[in-house]
């Protein structure tokens, strides 16, 4: 029963692939392509091998960062991508990024969280 459930993990991540990048090749409202961007990075950055892919993750985050540069949850995720090469210092400025933006009125519960987190990772550091 375990590998059925891989197997239809895989597809879900093939749907999920053919759906963002539909999306991303359809929208023209800069703040929404900019969110599928985001969607995106942390796709590539969060599966296990061989499904993650780190160059495509900071590609799709910084892009990301060009349509949307005032919203905090690329930098949280920007700061969790540095760490994970063990650039501390360049982890922290996205973390205090993220303290530092004001919320987007349509995302002031995400914003919340994303400094929730931004906090509790600069307190591990």
């Amino acid at each position: 029963m375990e590998h059925v459930d891989v197997f239809r993990k895989l597809s879900m991540l093939k749907d999920f692939d053919h759906h963002m990048q539909k999306a991303i090749d359809l929208l023209d409202e800069p703040f929404y392509l900019g969110l599928a961007f985001m969607g995106f990075g942390i796709r590539y950055m969060s599966p296990p091998w061989p499904f993650n892919d780190l160059r495509k993750a900071r590609f799709y985050l910084e892009k990301a960062v060009d349509y949307i540069p005032d919203y905090p949850g690329v930098y949280l995720y920007l700061g969790i991508y540095h760490l994970k090469f063990g650039q501390k210092e360049e982890a922290k400025k996205m973390f205090l990024k993220v303290l530092s933006i004001e919320p987007h009125y349509l995302f002031i519960k995400a914003h919340e969280e994303n400094v929730k987190e931004a906090l509790r990772y600069l307190e591990k550091m």
